[in-house]
């Protein structure tokens, strides 16, 4: 507020003066009480909003303490599990161990199984080695012999050709044949 000085008059200070700077206070108590009032407002509405979110925080805190309380139940139902599952898998390793020694024994018969096969098929491939050898044998004979029988047939068809291209002609021997095929 600025300072105003009063000028003097007969009574005292100058009414006008008085007046005026009366009205310039009111004017300013005015400005600042409607400032503050401004201000009260935004107050009373911001602790109007903090008041909610106090509220939704209350709620959220609620609904927390519940998740809380449910977690809690399923970290006992998982303990629980847990216990169960320790169980089976001792038990599973206890299966485990008894088909390992199950298998193990199957292998071992297995193999001595194997082996006995694979003498036998060594002996069933000497077997078939010497049928083989006689098979070729016989086949080389067969060959030899299918020569022989295809030269000869050969040689009577040439034979006959010849008797047939040397005597008459065609025509008087297909009659020859077929007056022979009447009687």
């Amino acid at each position: 507020m600025a300072k105003i000085g009063f000028r003097s008059s007969i009574f005292g200070f100058n009414k006008d003066d008085v007046n005026l700077y009366l009205l310039q206070l009111k004017q300013e108590y005015s400005d600042k009480e409607t400032a503050y009032k401004l201000k009260q407002a935004k107050l009373e509405s911001e602790l109007t909003a903090l008041k909610e979110k106090l509220d939704q925080m209350g709620e959220k805190l609620q609904k927390a303490e519940t998740e809380l309380e449910y977690f809690k139940s399923k970290e006992e139902e998982i303990e629980k599990m847990s216990i169960s599952i320790g169980t089976m898998y001792l038990m599973a390793k206890q299966n485990a161990d008894q088909m390992i020694l199950s298998a193990e024994q199957c292998a071992k018969e297995i193999n001595e199984f194997s082996a006995r096969q694979l003498d036998a098929a060594a002996k069933a491939g000497e077997q078939l080695k010497e049928i083989k050898a006689s098979v070729e044998s016989s086949t080389g004979r067969f060959a030899d012999e299918i020569k022989v029988l295809t030269a000869d047939l050969n040689d009577s068809k040439e034979r006959l050709e010849a008797r047939l291209n040397s005597a008459a002609p065609r025509a008087e021997i297909t009659m020859t044949v077929q007056s022979d095929e009447n009687e």
